[in-house]
C-alpha cells in the first residue's frame, strides 16, 4: 500500500490544469470555436483567484487561446490528443509533511480502446516531469473521472466502468484490492452503472459526487423524457443501502446534439476551485433551463457556503462526451 493520501477536491489547491480544444479533426465545423469559448469562460472564472494552467497542443491553438482568455491564465504548449485531462493526467496528492507533492500514474488505453489519440498515454508522466513532481506508476488502466474521493479514505466508483472487460477484466474483489493499495483507501463504495449514452462506460463524476465524508450529491429526473429517470432512483437506493446520505439536484434532462442524438448531460460535472464552484448547464432549443439552474445554484451554495457558485454553458464540450470536470485536473496544496 502506498503512503499517498488523496484529498477531497474541496481542499485547498495550488492550481487547476485545463485542456483547450486544439484539433480540428476532433472538434469539426463550428464545434471547435464554440468549445474553445466555453473553455475560455471557465478558465477566466477560475484564474481571477488562483493559478489556472491552460494546456494547448500547438502554436495555432496558443494564438487562439490568447484571444479568448485573460492574462491571468497560464498557457502551456503541451502534446496531447484530446482535452480530457481528468482521465489522462496523473492524480496529484497534497504536499507531504516534508513539503513535496507526489502523484499517481495509471495506464491509459483510450477509454477501453475506443478513443486512442496520440500522446494521451504519456501525458501523466510528462506532466509530472513538467511540474517536477515525483510519481508512482501502476500497470492497470484507470481514468481519474472513474473515481470520487471523500478525503477520508473512501472511494466511490461504478462497476460498469471499473469492472468492464475493456479496462482490466477485474473482479470486484480484485478492483477493491488494487484501489486500496494505490490510494491507501479503507473503503470502496459501488454504484452499478453510469449515465445512459456515456462514452466513458459510466464514469462516476457524471452521476454522484462526494460533498462530505458520507454525503453524496446526486440528480433527480427533469422532464418526462429524461433518459436517466430509472437510474436516478436506483443510484439513491444503492447509496443509502451502503450507509451514505444523499443530497439531490435536478438533472439537465434530455439534451440532444445537432444530429438529434442523446448526450450524457450532467449538472454534476462541476469543477471546484478555491473560491468558486462552476457547474455546466445546457441549452435546449437555444434556451437555458433557468429553473433547474437556480435550484442547482442554491443547493451547491448550501453545500459550499464559502465559495461563489457559477453556472456556464457547455453544449459544445458535451458533444465530445464530457464537461468541466472532465477537462480539468486539480493540484492540491
Amino acid at each position: 500500500m502506498t503512503d499517498i493520501k488523496i484529498h477531497s477536491e474541496w481542499c485547498p489547491q495550488d492550481a487547476i490544469i485545463i485542456g483547450f480544444p486544439s484539433h480540428h479533426s476532433l472538434w469539426p465545423g463550428h464545434l471547435l470555436a464554440s468549445a474553445r469559448q466555453e473553455v475560455a469562460s471557465l478558465c477566466n472564472a477560475i484564474a481571477s483567484s488562483q493559478t489556472c494552467y491552460l494546456m494547448v497542443a500547438n502554436q495555432a491553438s496558443e494564438a487562439a487561446a490568447k484571444k479568448l482568455v485573460s492574462r491571468d491564465v497560464d498557457i502551456i504548449i503541451f502534446d496531447f490528443g484530446d482535452i480530457w485531462f481528468r482521465d489522462i493526467a496523473p492524480i496529484f496528492s497534497a504536499a507531504s509533511k516534508q513539503g513535496a507533492k507526489q502523484a499517481l500514474r495509471f495506464r491509459h488505453n483510450g477509454w477501453g480502446e475506443k478513443y486512442c489519440y496520440e500522446h494521451d498515454d504519456t501525458v501523466a508522466l510528462r506532466l509530472c516531469e513538467h511540474f517536477n513532481v515525483d510519481s508512482t506508476s501502476f500497470a492497470f488502466v484507470l481514468e481519474g473521472g472513474a473515481l470520487e474521493h471523500n478525503g477520508a479514505g473512501a472511494i466511490l466508483t461504478t462497476r460498469q466502468c471499473l469492472l468492464h472487460k475493456n479496462r482490466n477484466g477485474w473482479s470486484e474483489s480484485k478492483a477493491e484490492a488494487e484501489l486500496k493499495n494505490a490510494f491507501s483507501a479503507e473503503k470502496i463504495y459501488w454504484l452499478n452503472q453510469g449515465l445512459a449514452f456515456d462514452h466513458t462506460d459510466g464514469h462516476i463524476d457524471n452521476i454522484a459526487r462526494f460533498v462530505g465524508p458520507s454525503s453524496v450529491l446526486i440528480q433527480t429526473p427533469n422532464g418526462a423524457t429524461d433518459p436517466n429517470t430509472p437510474l436516478y432512483q436506483q443510484i439513491e437506493n444503492e447509496l443509502k443501502a451502503q450507509g451514505l446520505s444523499c443530497l439531490k439536484m435536478p438533472s439537465p434532462g434530455r439534451i440532444l446534439d445537432d444530429d438529434g442524438e442523446v448526450m450524457p448531460a450532467s449538472h454534476l460535472n462541476y469543477i471546484i476551485s478555491n473560491e468558486r464552484v462552476i457547474f455546466p448547464h445546457y441549452l435546449k432549443n437555444g434556451r437555458a433551463d433557468n429553473k433547474a439552474i437556480q435550484h442547482c445554484t442554491e443547493l451547491l451554495q448550501q453545500v459550499f457556503p464559502s465559495r461563489t457558485v457559477l453556472s456556464l454553458p457547455s453544449n459544445a464540450l458535451l458533444t465530445g462526451g464530457g464537461s468541466f470536470h472532465c477537462i480539468s485536473q486539480h493540484i492540491p496544496t
